[in-house]
């Protein structure tokens, strides 16, 4: 309504003008000898250049009406477009006896087709009218036709009296700094039928989509503020009604207090689209609004009071729907409180806390926010269940409405974690008893969130640091974490991975033993990661490991694992892991130095049946390249070495790792019990995929051997020559033995024709051979030689 007074106001400049000639004009010929006076009379009183650039037209009654078309009056320099208003007619019918009176009083002013515009221009508004001090004190120009009636005096003498305004087809514009809006006038009747008396306004306004809203309003102006007018307002939009009462004046000031009802608030979208109004059902309003600091702004929102029935709030968030709400806010710029039920992804949940509402919309504020999250059992079968608490606290920044970042306290807890699943993330970890407390900062622009000395506790461990999840071009994890205690079985099983499977040799009677399926490299290509971490106490694979780090970076597809420390009862083991997956063939690299890891979590990954102890000590300095696992071990360069001193394990195992030699030598070794392993070593080094082994030496129960020979990961073949030392005649007797043949199908036989066999024989009546592998490999004390004579 204070747009179109304004507009009014200015049409009225017009008409008072244009009257005042008219009320000479009526004992003229032609009202257009006028147009010069006119002309400078509304630039003497506005500052500004009227423009007719129609004829002037006059009936002579006692009613006469006054027409004119095609009317401009110029824009303040600078402004956006030439004029500030422009009719292509206006009429005004006039009350003679009023002009005899001194009086212009115009019974009826009709405007067809005004378009009005608003704008701040330099920092100032257009439609302020300043006289112009110049032409003010110039004397008046002559008319060119006879000089008016005295009787009727001259035109500055006349006042004027608009009793009824009607526009149709009109459009009035503002474009203010902080935003612009268009608005046509279908119909607008105003009526001002007795002076200080009230001004009735009906109207018919369309915006946007053309859909119309209907606005009546009454004011009443107040007798000790020149310019200000009680009012109230009824205007009803789509299926929305609402109510405005208190007062207003032209110059754009307002304070009103508003009681609204609205049956699907979205629509009104189209009203104001800088609200971005969320789909409520049911909603009613009552709040107290004034006029932003500068025009065009947002309302300063005051006591409100604000409730609905529910709405599904899908578009905002995935999943969201809220039911039966509540928000009170006491004052302006106070504190609302809100309480609201609704389900997120089928979650179902209550919510109540606080928030801080801005008494200035439309500039960058910052909010305490205090909200507590109560997730509860679904009511509908089939649907998850969890119960857990979210509850954050701290400062939510605004900027016009948008969301401009967040920084707090997030507490978050629950009993059930992977029933939140469908809520928060498909591949959230199925931990129990979790509780995660931390700082939160969440950017503007939402590209990345940040927790700050964030601790997680649940059965599966402790998990304490700072890490910074980037969400933008792609996924990013910045962190330290340090951890007491951890679970990492528990962990990974919440998790959802699985580690791979022991090797089922047997189930698969052909194709290649290493997998020749592409590994996903380019999955290495997206993230970046830098990450460290620190536990002091892990379990893995049910053995205790102590003091273990890691630090992961990853970047363009290279990823480097470097160091991974952690203590062993033999010493401290360091790994590090390169991986260049920038190119399809991603270039991998290996050292490792163990001087203990449990045999335990070797046969695990071997397929070997268990349990089994000792610790076999590895050094290696192996790279290669490919794009499936097979690849890589066919390019595979490198030093390699693994021993074992002491352990022990099953028969069964035993069996598994030796039976090409034990079948060669028809050595029986029972299905049940175990096997001492007193050493073991293999030393050699690859080259080209092909490891070749200088070192090969077994002392056991059962077997004990020595050898040489090489494994070819390109063609899946070994080709081992061992002498194991046989039982031949009560004696122990060194037996070639060769072990050769595809990966699957390894066979051992003798190597000997039958004069071997038989100084075999003849060796193991004069007192066999003593077993030296493990001591020439320097794995073990060399055995005591014998002393010659008695």
């Amino acid at each position: 309504m204070k747009t179109l007074a304004r507009g009014l106001g200015i049409a009225g400049v017009l008409c008072l003008l244009l009257i005042s000639a008219a009320g000479l004009g009526i004992a003229l010929l032609d009202p257009n000898d006028f147009k010069p006076r006119i002309i400078d009379a509304v630039q003497a009183a506005t500052g500004r250049t009227l423009r007719l650039n129609g004829p002037l037209r006059i009936s002579r009654s006692l009613w006469p009406t006054i027409e004119v078309t095609d009317v401009a009056l110029d824009n303040v320099p600078g402004g956006s477009r030439a004029d500030i208003a422009r009719a292509e007619r206006i009429e005004a019918q006039l009350s003679l006896p009023a002009l005899f009176r001194h009086e212009i009083e115009i019974v009826r002013l009709t405007l067809i087709g005004p378009n009005i515009l608003f704008e701040q221009v330099g920092g100032k508004p257009n439609w302020v009218l300043a006289p112009n001090a110049a032409s003010a004190t110039a004397p008046p120009v002559a008319p060119v036709a006879p000089a008016a009636p005295a009787a009727l005096g001259p035109a500055a003498s006349l006042s004027l009296r608009i009793r009824a305004v009607s526009i149709r087809n009109g459009m009035v514009t503002w474009r203010f700094p902080a935003r612009t809006k268009v608005m046509g006038i279908r119909s607008l009747d105003m009526h001002d039928p007795a002076d200080d008396g009230p001004l009735d306004l009906a109207a018919v306004l369309v915006y946007a989509d053309n859909q119309p809203v209907s606005l009546r309003a009454t004011a009443q102006p107040v007798a000790a503020s020149p310019g200000l007018w009680s009012t109230t307002i009824h205007a009803t939009a789509f299926d929305t009604a609402a109510t405005a009462t208190g007062t207003l004046d032209v110059a754009g000031t307002y304070d009103l207090m508003v009681e609204a009802k609205a049956g699907a608030l979205e629509k009104l979208n189209a009203l104001l689209p800088e609200m971005r109004l969320p789909p409520l059902r049911n909603v009613t309003l009552s709040t107290h609004l004034r006029n932003g600091p500068a025009l065009g702004e947002l309302p300063v929102i005051g006591a409100t009071t604000l409730r609905f029935d529910g709405g599904d709030l899908h578009e905002r968030a995935k999943g969201l729907a809220l039911g039966k709400t509540e928000l009170s806010l006491q004052h302006a710029g106070g504190t609302a409180t809100v309480a609201a039920e609704g389900s997120f992804a089928g979650q179902s949940f209550t919510l109540a806390g606080g928030f801080a509402v801005p008494q200035r919309p439309d500039g960058r504020v910052s909010l305490p926010v205090d909200v507590t999250v109560h997730a509860t059992r679904s009511k509908r079968m089939g649907q998850p269940a969890g119960e857990g608490a979210l509850a954050f606290k701290g400062e939510l920044a605004l900027n016009a409405l948008r969301f401009g970042g967040f920084d707090g306290k997030v507490a978050v807890q629950t009993p059930a974690l992977a029933a939140f699943r469908p809520v928060i993330a498909p591949g959230l970890p199925s931990l129990t008893n979790a509780r995660l407390d931390g700082r939160v900062s969440v950017h503007a622009d939402a590209a990345s969130i940040a927790f700050k000395d964030a601790k997680l506790i649940s059965d599966a461990g402790e998990i304490d640091g700072d890490w910074t999840f980037g969400l933008a071009a792609g996924f990013a994890l910045e962190g330290r974490l340090v951890s007491p205690r951890l679970d990492l079985d528990a962990l990974l099983a919440a998790l959802g991975v699985a580690l791979p499977a022991a090797p089922a040799l047997g189930a698969i009677s052909s194709g290649p033993v290493i997998s020749m399926a592409p590994l996903p490299w380019a999955l290495l290509r997206g993230p970046e990661i830098k990450l460290s971490t620190a536990i002091a106490a892990m379990t893995f694979q049910g053995q205790s490991w102590k003091n273990v780090h890691v630090a992961v970076q990853l970047r363009q597809g290279r990823l480097d694992l470097a160091p991974v420390t952690l203590s062993l009862p033999g010493g401290q083991l360091q790994l590090s892991l390169g991986v260049d997956a920038s190119q399809d063939a991603a270039a991998v690299n290996v050292e490792m130095h163990a001087p203990g890891i449990p045999l335990a979590l070797v046969a695990h990954y071997a397929g070997l049946p268990g349990p089994m102890q000792g610790a076999v000590k590895i050094d290696t300095r192996l790279h290669g390249a490919g794009r499936t696992p097979h690849e890589i071990a066919a390019s595979l360069e490198g030093p390699v070495s693994a021993t074992v001193i002491g352990g022990r394990m099953t028969n069964a195992a035993f069996v598994m790792l030796t039976s090409a030699s034990l079948e060669a030598l028809g050595i029986k070794v029972p299905a049940q019990g175990e096997t001492a392993l007193r050493c073991l070593g293999l030393i050699g080094a690859f080259g080209k995929g092909v490891g070749r082994l200088q070192t090969i030496a077994l002392d056991t129960t059962w077997l004990q051997l020595s050898g040489r020979g090489q494994i070819d990961f390109a063609q899946e073949t070994v080709a081992f020559k061992l002498s194991p030392l046989a039982q031949i005649s009560g004696s122990a007797v060194a037996v070639p033995v060769l072990v050769d043949g595809p990966f699957r199908a390894v066979r051992g036989r003798l190597d000997a024709d039958g004069l071997d066999k038989l100084g075999l024989f003849i060796d193991g009546l004069f007192g066999g051979d003593r077993s030296s592998a493990c001591a020439d490999a320097g794995l073990a004390p060399a055995p005591p030689t014998p002393r010659q004579g008695g």
